[in-house]
């Protein structure tokens, strides 16, 4: 299931950047977003795994995320899955001009569950909903602050 958000940010890449690789501002602009904590390696960086956790109607789902890539202020790769879906992402920074940022967003979630296989086709629009959602809040959190 293959989900893409643009968002165009009012702000320099730099910013932008520090922003989304803060663990602390995740809990402003993730839905359902409640705590990460580092499995092995060194949190934001390349082979590090984390475990992020998501509160949904009061319970708890946990998704363990693997940095792929990471290209300084340009992209990064993820994978993030637990025991029901594996969700590889792709976060592209571009640099429009010296107060504007452009980030693509790409999702391919992959259900492992037969019941959540068949109802991927139902789930797309929640998904991309919620990835729409949330970099609209990051972009209106960032371009507020003073980031």
């Amino acid at each position: 299931m293959l989900n893409v958000s643009t968002v165009i940010i009012l702000k320099p890449i730099s910013a932008v950047w520090d922003f989304y690789n803060n663990p602390a501002n995740y809990i402003l602009w993730l839905s359902a977003f409640s705590h990460i904590e580092l499995v092995e390696g060194k949190l934001g960086e390349p082979n590090s795994v984390s475990n992020f956790y998501y509160v949904y109607n009061k319970r708890e789902m946990k998704l363990a995320e693997t940095i792929c890539d990471l290209i300084f202020q340009s992209k990064i790769e993820t994978i993030q899955e637990n025991e029901i879906l594996k969700t590889e992402m792709q976060v592209v920074f571009e640099s429009l001009d010296a107060s504007s940022t452009r980030i693509v967003v790409t999702t391919n979630t992959k259900f492992k569950v037969l019941t959540f296989k068949l109802l991927s086709f139902f789930l797309k629009k929640s998904f991309q909903k919620r990835l729409d959602n949330d970099f609209f809040r990051f972009k209106e959190i960032l371009e507020a602050s003073s980031f």
